[in-house]
C-alpha cells in the first residue's frame, strides 16, 4: 500500500473524503494527491498524522503496530 492509499483508507474509515480531509487540516485542494508521486514534506505527513492519531511511519508503511505509537 502506498502513504496515498494509507490515507485514502483512513479517511474511508473515518467516513470523510480526501479533499474533506485537506480543508479540515488547510491544505490545498489535490496536495494529498501528490503523495502519488512520492512529493510532500515530514511536516505535511505530520499533520495529517496527528489528525489520525497515528504515527508518520504508521502512514508510509501501514504496520499496524505504528499506528498508535504518538497517542
Amino acid at each position: 500500500m502506498t502513504t496515498y492509499e494509507i490515507i485514502k483508507s483512513l479517511c474511508q474509515d473515518k467516513g470523510i473524503a480526501v479533499t474533506a480531509l485537506e480543508k479540515e487540516i488547510g491544505f490545498g485542494r489535490g496536495s494529498i494527491g501528490k503523495l502519488r508521486n512520492g512529493s510532500t514534506s515530514g511536516e505535511r505527513l505530520q499533520k495529517i498524522a496527528d489528525y489520525f492519531g497515528v504515527t508518520v511511519d504508521y502512514l508510509m508503511t501501514g504496520d499496524e503496530n505504528s499506528k498508535h505509537d504518538n497517542a
